[in-house]
């Protein structure tokens, strides 16, 4: 399915290649608040960890939210690095 960038998802400086990396090669995912929105968590090829959001609709994944990924969505202490 494709995937698309909506412009929002740049606010927080974060790059097209680096959004799609981590959407494509997720450490891990987590729920938001909203049933509609997937979390994805990963580091960037530079080991930036960040937190892209992405919704599905009728015909692909759109990137709705991306930025350098706040505590609650990190690993928790002990856990090793994805």
């Amino acid at each position: 399915m494709d995937v698309e960038i909506h412009p929002r998802a740049y606010d927080h400086g974060v790059s097209r290649d680096d959004m799609l990396h981590v959407y494509n090669y997720p450490g891990y995912f987590t729920m938001t608040d909203d049933p509609d929105v997937i979390m994805y968590v990963g580091w960037t090829p530079g080991g930036v960890p960040l937190e892209v959001a992405a919704v599905e609709t009728a015909d692909r994944y759109a990137i709705i939210h991306a930025m350098i990924a706040r505590p609650k969505n990190l690993p928790k202490e002990g856990k090793p690095r994805p």
